[in-house]
């Protein structure tokens, strides 16, 4: 399992603790810890995961799981993601892999956090991911401070 898929799968796990809503339905959580900061848009208290976002701090690398199982979907394949917000658009190259315990397909790419990447993560009220035969929108919203969290760690 990449590390990327690792950070998925325990931030969900400690989604109930983390949860910053109170409401039933997905909402942005978040842990840190001194080797890496990890914000998730999920589910509370469920395996419902739609995004995951991360900083390596030792690397300064930002890490993006996006769960969308592609058209032909295999392990290791290669796929475009376009991340798009009011603050722009970021293309990035993800690796996909099933996840077998949750039986779901994860799109992962690895990055540095460059000005355009800060500026559509930090600005606007909808995050839209796109590949080659779907999209989905993430509200922004509630997603303030840990986005903060995120790029003070990645920068």
């Amino acid at each position: 399992m990449s590390p990327a898929s690792v950070l998925l799968a325990s931030a969900l796990a400690v989604a109930p603790a983390l949860a910053t809503a109170a409401e039933q339905g997905r909402s942005w959580m978040a842990v840190g810890s001194p080797e890496r900061f990890v914000m998730s848009y999920a589910t509370p208290q469920t395996d419902d995961g739609v995004l995951s976002l991360s900083c390596t701090r030792a690397t300064k690398e930002i890490g993006i799981a996006f769960v969308h199982e592609p058209a032909g979907a295999k392990d290791g394949m290669r796929i475009s993601i376009d991340l798009i917000s009011e603050g722009g658009n970021v293309l990035l190259q993800a690796e996909g892999h099933r996840l077998l315990l949750d039986d779901v397909f994860v799109l992962e790419a690895r990055t540095p956090l460059t000005p355009a990447l800060q500026r559509v993560l930090a600005q606007g009220l909808t995050l839209t991911l796109m590949v080659q035969d779907g999209s989905a929108e993430v509200p922004l919203e509630g997603a303030g401070k840990a986005m903060a969290a995120l790029i003070e760690a990645c920068t």
